[in-house]
């Protein structure tokens, strides 16, 4: 009797044996990576979205402050109300980036002092698509530049006097050469375009005006 006891106190109640680890088979082993394969793609996915939008809301940004400069050019253009005009295309009578880096540019900057001296954005604010295609001469282009009369010398000059940068754009080519800001008038000046290529609706965002009525949007 007292072996037995003593045999049971020395143990303290435990036994020998080593407890056994549940081994994860591959099934388990799949399921963890997929999941965290979810959590990524949906982080990235997210990520990627909210870049989207938020470079729509600066090229929303840089359209509405060239659209207030327009209406200050527009009224500072004539004192007589019937005469006054919004710089006047001198490319194209259809939306295009040429007379929006430099016919735009040029006036409302205060470049052409024949026409207006005052800076309603100071040149070196005035807006591009920064993730637009741009060249700085012919050839560097992706694509043909549309309007040689603002060429400021041979092929391998820069394309404007002040190096600024061109836009490669195509209204139906990849989504890179689309996105430029873009501008026309009408031949008087009474009326204007503006727009961007929105990557979020994936169409050209465009609004127009004509003289003192609210613009309003035609695409």
């Amino acid at each position: 009797m007292s072996d037995n006891y003593y045999n049971q106190d020395s143990n303290y109640g435990y036994t020998n044996e080593t407890p056994t680890r549940k081994k994860v088979n591959f099934f388990e082993i799949g399921i963890i990576v997929v999941s965290v394969l979810g959590v990524i793609i949906t982080f990235a996915i997210g990520f990627n979205t909210q870049a989207i939008k938020n470079r729509d809301e600066q090229r929303f940004a840089d359209i509405n402050n060239v659209v207030i400069a327009l209406d200050n050019y527009y009224l500072n253009s004539s004192v007589n109300p019937s005469s006054r005009t919004y710089p006047v295309a001198n490319c194209s009578f259809d939306l295009n980036e040429v007379d929006f880096e430099f016919t735009l540019r040029e006036q409302l900057t205060g470049m052409r002092l024949d026409l207006d001296t005052h800076a309603y954005i100071k040149p070196d604010d005035f807006p591009k698509d920064n993730w637009g295609v741009y060249s700085q001469n012919l050839n560097q282009r992706k694509l043909p530049y549309r309007c040689s009369q603002n060429l400021s010398g041979d092929s391998s000059d820069s394309i404007y006097k002040d190096e600024y940068p061109s836009c490669n754009f195509s209204s139906t080519a990849e989504k890179r050469f689309r996105q430029c800001y873009i501008y026309t008038s009408s031949n008087n000046g009474d009326t204007y375009q503006i727009g961007y290529y929105s990557e979020v609706d994936k169409q050209f965002i465009v609004y127009r005006k004509f003289r003192e009525t609210p613009i309003e949007f035609v695409r």
